[in-house]
């Protein structure tokens, strides 16, 4: 007979219920919501911190892009430790950290009296703040992969995407009205404390999601009659990095949502200094507000729409092709058009859509990994997040630079509305249109595993050894690669 705690592990990574799934979602989305709230508190209150404290707007930009210093260095490793450990676990453990930093900032701005040390260790905390987040949607990538089929992961990953449109209104409306009445030091107490209670809710998730999760450190596995089975890959499959690094694909999508990041970062981390400075007499609460509040109904919209287009029989390249090009393409011009507009409420009305546009970007390259890499969708987006956070500290640094060198908004604009056009055409149209995306691959890879068990789909087919050799099983030919 089994022993009762290993016959419990039988089974534990099964796909989620109905019940389940929607606990989770709920409680992920919480947390995304919270990761945002927390991100956008310093953009929320740079001006006034900058008028308390003296800052220039080079040092502002400095503060605001440290950040995406840290952003940057943990995407690969959030998603490989999620796909080996378990995301739930990573998202736990880093968000007690920058949930800690945020709640402590006014109390880190105000340890050394002297300007530039004040300035440099504010800076330092944020890169470690960046860091710990860095792992967050890499994490969710990981989980939703793990738990959900495979028609349900690339909704309910977009679907979450709304969380941070959610912390960017909570931010926007409680962080706004804290400002006002308390100062800017409480909303990052505000954000702090909305953050642990989220931890707090997620460590009770967990343990009565895996009431029996446990550690077997001495059992031979040949006397069960049945052998444990985890979703979690072990150590002998590892990461066929170079497999995905030969693939178009993978590049295409990288360097897109690099492109479509450099726009969202910069409204993310500029947009109410825009607005402060351009219309200082604007009702504040309108432009912390509305664009957020655009993007929730767009980001469950456009998610619903890109399933119905896949359910429907367009392929799914073509739609993540259209997802990706409507967001870069409407971005791009609205950003020149901003630079000709002088009405607030006719600027607050480009922001929205601009802001809301980001939704199709959320079902084209963000959900490709899912696409891309069923089995290491984890570490696959936190390759393509890393590379996309690299706008996060330039982009917003160098409007720092822009605004402080040149006093020019329009600059600003108008180099964010290039980067879209690069994303729109150069980098989708003319990477994608030549590649797609297939199901699976059978036949051997480099390493000699068989291909489908890496979750590749999509590899130029010269790159893979005995090509030849591998069949679908349905239609009895070879999968091709090139339309």
């Amino acid at each position: 007979m089994v022993p009762q705690k290993i016959s419990s592990k039988i089974g534990e990574h099964s796909k989620w219920t109905r019940s389940a799934k929607r606990k989770w979602f709920l409680v992920l989305l919480y947390g995304t919501c919270a990761c945002y709230a927390a991100r956008t508190a310093m953009p929320l209150t740079v001006s006034a911190v900058s008028k308390m404290e003296a800052w220039n707007k080079k040092e502002a930009g400095t503060v605001l892009s440290s950040f995406f210093w840290g952003y940057t260095l943990t995407q690969v490793l959030g998603g490989y430790l999620s796909d080996r450990i378990g995301g739930d676990i990573i998202l736990l453990i880093a968000g007690l950290a920058w949930s800690l930093i945020t709640f402590l900032h006014p109390q880190i701005i105000w340890i050394f009296s002297d300007h530039s040390w004040s300035v440099n260790t504010l800076c330092l905390f944020r890169v470690l703040m960046g860091a710990c987040q860095g792992v967050h949607f890499p994490a969710l990538a990981s989980i939703s992969t793990r738990y959900l089929n495979e028609k349900q992961r690339a909704g309910f990953l977009a679907t979450l995407m709304a969380g941070s449109s959610i912390g960017c209104l909570f931010t926007g409306t409680i962080g706004t009205f804290m400002l006002r009445t308390f100062g800017w030091p409480s909303v990052f107490y505000a954000v702090g404390v909305f953050s642990l209670a989220w931890l707090c809710i997620m460590h009770h998730v967990m343990k009565s999601s895996h009431p029996n999760r446990v550690v077997v450190v001495s059992v031979n596995e040949e006397l069960l009659p049945v052998k444990p089975q985890s979703s979690r890959p072990s150590d002998a499959e590892p990461v066929p990095w170079k497999i995905y690094l030969l693939s178009p694909a993978v590049w295409a999508s990288i360097l897109s949502h690099t492109c479509a990041n450099y726009s969202w970062f910069l409204l993310l981390s500029w947009l109410p200094t825009y607005f402060y400075e351009s219309f200082p007499g604007a009702e504040d609460w309108l432009f912390n507000v509305l664009p957020w509040l655009a993007h929730i109904p767009a980001t469950i919209f456009v998610a619903k729409l890109s399933r119905w287009m896949i359910e429907k029989g367009v392929a799914v390249v073509t739609t993540r092709k259209i997802m990706e090009c409507t967001c870069q393409f409407t971005q791009a011009i609205l950003f020149y058009f901003i630079t000709q507009v002088n009405d607030f409420h006719i600027a607050l009305l480009i922001m929205c859509i601009a802001v809301a546009s980001n939704a199709f970007h959320v079902s084209g390259s963000v959900v490709n990994p899912q696409d891309l890499a069923p089995k290491h969708a984890g570490s696959i987006y936190g390759l393509q997040n890393m590379a996309g956070a690299i706008p996060g500290f330039l982009g917003v640094y160098l409007a720092g630079f822009i605004l402080e060198t040149t006093k020019s908004w329009d600059m600003v604009f108008r180099l964010a509305s290039i980067m879209s056009i690069f994303g729109w055409y150069i980098v989708w149209r003319c990477f994608l249109s030549r590649f797609k995306f297939v199901r699976e691959l059978l036949g051997t890879v480099s390493d000699g595993t068989p291909a489908e068990e890496h979750g590749v789909l999509d590899i130029p087919s010269k790159d893979i050894p005995n090509a030849h050799k591998g069949y679908c099983p349905n239609h009895n030919q070879l999968h091709l690669f090139h339309e």
